[in-house]
């Protein structure tokens, strides 16, 4: 993916917050888009991918954290930033720790941060793209080469991601790929 092409989206109902976030960003390679509400920010995600999002805690349709978990389930590739007060520290540490988040930030937040947990969240949101792309390399690459070494077997995949054999007398063979 090309630096230019990411995408960050801040969502929080100030005005002057959305302003300072686009500040800080504003030397850094990315687009910055801004919403001021929930619904907004879906509405924007719905038109363009987006690689990232940093979400005030209290939106005025509702929660940030609610909010950034929806979005983990609707839309589990894009990484997702928390911004919260100093009181709201311990929520944000058990979001993280629940894989809702990827980090969080607390009010108020130093730009040079700003800047370093965007940018490691973008360089891993990278990584993991990369990742999944070598592991569907892998599998299609252990696919063609038991179909090559086997031509009698079937292969079929469970519900676990194993391989089954079939050698066609019925007898079927787990081969655990991992």
């Amino acid at each position: 993916m090309a630096i230019s092409s990411r995408v960050v989206l801040i969502v929080t109902e100030e005005e002057r917050t959305r302003a300072a976030f686009s500040r800080g960003l504003a030397h850094e390679p990315h687009r910055v888009l801004t919403a001021s509400r929930i619904s907004e920010a879906l509405e924007r995600m719905a038109a363009e991918p987006v690689d990232l999002i940093v979400s005030d805690t209290l939106l005025p349709d509702g929660p940030g954290q609610a909010f950034l978990r929806d979005v983990r389930r609707r839309y589990p590739d894009t990484m997702r930033i928390l911004l919260t007060p100093v009181a709201g520290l311990a929520t944000a540490v058990e979001a993280m720790e629940r894989g809702e988040i990827y980090r969080f930030l607390v009010r108020p937040w130093d730009d040079v941060e700003l800047r370093g947990v965007v940018r490691g969240a973008l360089d891993r949101l990278v990584r993991e793209r990369e990742n999944c792309r070598l592991l569907a390399r892998v599998h299609r690459e252990i696919h063609q080469a038991i179909a090559l070494a086997y031509p009698e077997l079937h292969l079929i995949r469970d519900a676990t991601g194993s391989i089954l054999l079939d050698d066609t007398e019925g007898d079927a063979v787990t081969l655990a790929v991992g």
